[in-house]
């Protein structure tokens, strides 16, 4: 739906009566800030503005009197922006009359002055006539300059809360690793680069060896005030990881090396550790699989360095169960019955069945099969 209004057109500093353009349609609720949206419309203005001040062939300028700039510029406005051209549409809409006004003010200075179009544009609709926006470093509906200013804002370590907008409460937002009003100070788990700082008064914060806690006056595990937990201090080389797995390092008064479990060994880890379990084979074990065992489980035997079963159970007649039968037999009348009913169904359902027998009978061949057959069997007593 659209309506027309007129309007008054500056044409070569000359005044008309022009009849106006404008679509009325709902746009997308908008998620950005008016500066933003002020911001996007002015780019897509002043380009507006250069492409009809400029023929592309020649990029002579063309008489201002043959170019009709409201009703030209205004039908295109923001569709040259893909990213935002709601937010863009949208603001142009709802501030329609003031553009308007604005652009009857500043037009011929705009065409007069066109190498600064877009410094012109930008600053004077959306800072000074609009009064969305602030000049870059203020904040606020004041637009109050942001600490630290122009140099040094949140001395360079942070941004300024609403810096460029009307918004916000000029409070820093400190960068990761900084801290204070200011962001000149140093947060937990970093610390100040000395060098620099006395050099030229910058705040660079780094961040503290993995192996200190909270604190730390330089690079690497010496410049830790406190060890975290899992390490200890040596005076040559500063915090150090204690591999719980050695005796002779380990926290606990225990002879034992191993503080895991009973059958799992332990692998040390950056200030902690971690437990494994043994090899089924093993009775007790300083390392992964049947190779690694300090003792075989029972049944087996070291052969070779490695616990083994010299006596593994037959494969079919111990595990040829009641209960696994009478379920394959199931079954197997089930696909019958179906079979009666719809051959394709149960071509289908027999090829399954056939399949799952299959590999039922040889996961039996597995640690891991006669395990699930021993469970099948305590439980439907087979």
């Amino acid at each position: 739906m659209c309506h027309y209004q007129s309007s008054t057109i500056i044409n070569n500093g000359t005044i008309s009566n022009e009849t106006i353009k404008r679509n009325s349609i709902k746009f997308k609720p908008s998620v950005l800030g008016k500066c933003t949206r002020c911001r996007l419309m002015s780019n897509s203005l002043f380009e507006m503005i250069r492409s009809l001040l400029y023929d592309d062939n020649t990029q002579q300028q063309q008489q201002m009197k043959n170019i009709d700039f409201i009703s030209k510029i205004w039908n295109k406005l923001c569709f040259d922006i893909k990213a935002g051209h709601d937010d863009c549409r949208s603001f142009a809409e709802e501030n329609y009359e003031k553009i308007y006004e604005w652009w009857n003010d500043h037009s011929y200075a705009i065409l007069k002055n066109q190498s600064d179009n877009q410094l012109i544009i930008v600053n004077r609709l959306c800072i000074e006539f609009l009064k969305v926006c602030c000049p870059d470093g203020h904040y606020g509906h004041e637009c109050k300059q942001c600490n630290g200013y122009p140099d040094r804002i949140c001395s360079n370590n942070g941004k300024c809360a609403g810096s460029g907008t009307r918004l916000g409460n000029g409070n820093c937002l400190c960068n990761h690793g900084y801290t204070n009003k200011n962001c000149d100070s140093c947060a937990k788990d970093y610390f100040r680069n000395e060098t620099l700082f006395h050099l030229n008064g910058t705040v660079q914060c780094l961040p503290c060896d993995p192996s200190c806690s909270g604190s730390c006056f330089d690079f690497g595990p010496k410049g830790c005030h406190v060890c975290r937990n899992g390490y200890y201090w040596t005076i040559d080389n500063g915090c150090i990881d204690i591999d719980e797995c050695e005796p002779s390092l380990s926290l606990s008064s225990s002879n034992d090396n191993n503080p895991c479990p009973l059958n799992s060994f332990c692998i040390n880890t950056d200030g902690s550790y971690l437990c494994y379990q043994c090899d089924p084979a093993c009775n007790g074990c300083d390392g992964d699989g049947p190779d690694s065992c300090l003792k075989c489980a029972d049944n087996h035997i070291l052969k070779d360095g490695i616990c083994i079963n010299p006596d593994p159970k037959p494969l079919i007649q111990p595990y040829a169960s009641p209960a696994r039968y009478a379920t394959y037999f199931g079954l197997c009348i089930v696909t019958c019955i179906i079979f009666r009913h719809n051959i394709f169904i149960s071509s289908i359902i027999g090829l399954a069945v056939a399949l799952y027998i299959m590999i039922s009978e040889k996961s039996l061949e597995t640690e891991y099969g006669r395990q699930f057959d021993k469970w099948w069997n305590n439980v439907f007593g087979g």
